[in-house]
Formats: C-alpha cells, structure tokens, sequence
C-alpha cells in the first residue's frame, strides 16, 4: 500500500467513525486571498510583501535583530 492509499484508508476511517469532516468548498471557503499582518496586535497599515503574503506593519528598525 502506498502513501496516497494509506491516506484515504484513513479518510474512509475517519468517515466511517462518525468524524463530521469539512467538504473542499468549505475549505476553500475559509482561505484568504489577503495579506497576514506581521504583528496582529498592530494596526493594518504598512506595506506588503506578495512573496510571504504579509502586510509589514512595524518599522523596518524593529525587524533589526538585537542583542540581549
């Protein structure tokens, strides 16, 4: 049995138990097309990185790495 065989032997596992899995639509649902913020606690304002999805929303000086 090959991985991708031993995967949907566990999908059909997980059906079989009960276990109520999401349908693709209702994960493909739940993905954003935005951009993450680097610090959440920060407001969505700065720049964006399309590379990383990111929204760069401290100053350039605090990405610094710094001694302790």
């Amino acid at each position: 049995m090959g991985l991708a065989d031993g995967a949907v032997s566990h999908v059909h596992h997980l059906l079989a138990s009960g276990i109520d899995l999401p349908v693709r639509e209702e994960l493909v649902a739940s993905f954003t097309s935005g951009y993450s913020l680097l610090d959440p606690t920060q407001p969505e304002t700065g720049s964006t990185d399309s590379t990383y999805r990111l929204r760069i929303n401290i100053a350039p000086a605090q990405l610094e790495a710094t001694e302790s």
